[in-house]
């Protein structure tokens, strides 16, 4: 499946297609890539500092690409644990880890200054089958679904927010925490901030160190400062 789970350039004059590059060819494992695309600047190999694409994956891998010629600068180190990222599916299921849930799903953010991509990724294993399809039969409403990956009963995910290094693809420093991100983190002026899935608390990180300088969780303001309506209101809206 060509341009599938690929960074595509456009002319954006003509619309014709400038380069492509495919992070995993013949994608069974559903690897599409969530987070979208960065523009920074990194170096390359001959320490030269050029105009680059950055994307995290769902691979757990971050990929550096030069935006001019969309050659691969660097992979950086997995910013997630990636033990079966490449594990075949089978009849009767096969461990896949980051998996379709897990690697990069929300935006990264960017630190221009320190050369430094902010990643939260999700680490959550699943379960990869392939299915046997039946036979074709012509005009028939037969489903052809080849595969399937269910969430691994290990548990229900954590994530790692990850500070790394765009210049030589070396993590910083990496901190776990307790569940799946999708929201993704902000960068600016030396802090990171990150609101956390299910929890609902707010963290302010140092950029340099990944320390928490604080945190907030919004509904207990709300809980404190509203009447019970409000409080109830509240509740329901955070169930749903």
């Amino acid at each position: 499946n060509l341009y599938t789970d690929s960074i595509v350039a456009l002319d954006i004059r003509s619309g014709k297609m400038k380069w492509f590059y495919q992070e995993t060819p013949h994608d069974v494992w559903d690897y599409d890539a969530a987070s979208p695309p960065i523009l920074i600047d990194a170096l390359d190999a001959a320490g030269r500092r050029v105009p680059a694409v950055a994307e995290a994956g769902k691979t757990g891998w971050l990929y550096i690409l030069d935006r001019r010629t969309g050659r691969l600068l660097r992979l950086c180190a997995p910013f997630v644990p990636q033990p079966h990222v490449y594990e075949p599916l089978s009849l009767k299921g096969s461990k896949i880890q980051p998996g379709d849930i897990g690697g990069a799903i929300a935006p990264i953010a960017y630190d221009p200054a320190a050369h430094g991509a902010f990643v939260a990724g999700d680490v959550a294993p699943e379960i990869g089958q392939t299915f046997e399809v039946p036979r074709w039969r012509a005009a028939s409403e037969d489903q052809w679904k080849g595969g399937d990956m269910t969430e691994d009963a290990s548990g229900h995910g954590s994530s790692l927010l990850s500070s790394i290094d765009t210049d030589t693809g070396r993590i910083r420093w990496s901190i776990p925490v307790p569940n799946l991100i999708y929201g993704g983190p902000l960068s600016t002026n030396g802090l990171v901030f990150m609101g956390e899935t299910q929890v609902g608390s707010f963290k302010a990180y140092d950029a340099a160190s990944g320390k928490v300088l604080w945190q907030v969780n919004p509904g207990d303001t709300v809980g404190a400062r509203s009447d019970v309506r409000e409080r109830v209101l509240h509740v329901v809206s955070m169930i749903d």
